[in-house]
């Protein structure tokens, strides 16, 4: 769903899509997908794929990644995403406008008085 809202403001600049599933798609894979035929990426992709796709987009060009928060399971997966972006000069943006809505600064500040006690693990959704 995002794919598609950024794809219409994107406009002309769109180049191609990649979908493993979805035969509208150009290619099945960001592997597939000529350098030469970009200079951003709008990852609009389930959270686990997001962190393996970004070295792909990133080994050879210098060029800006952006949307959703950025996830991995491990804490050094983003630290190492994070040198590869400086080694290649990359601009990555994470999006994630939420943080600033109200509902979401109160959760982080009643999680940050201690009141709810010790956090494992957290699930949120917005509809």
């Amino acid at each position: 769903m995002q794919g598609h809202k950024r794809r219409r403001v994107a406009g002309d600049d769109f180049v191609a899509a990649v979908d493993p599933v979805n035969m509208e798609a150009r290619y099945r894979s960001i592997a597939d997908v000529p350098l030469a035929d970009y200079d951003a990426v709008l990852a609009c992709i389930p959270d686990e794929p997001r962190s393996s796709c970004s070295p792909t987009a990133w080994k050879t060009r210098s060029m800006s990644w952006s949307k959703k928060p950025l996830w991995a399971r491990q804490e050094s997966e983003i630290a190492a995403l994070e040198a590869l972006a400086h080694k290649n000069g990359v601009i990555c943006y994470t999006a994630y406008n939420h943080r600033f809505e109200p509902i979401f600064v109160r959760m982080r500040d009643l999680i940050s008085s201690g009141e709810l006690g010790k956090i494992y693990s957290c699930r949120m959704f917005l509809r």
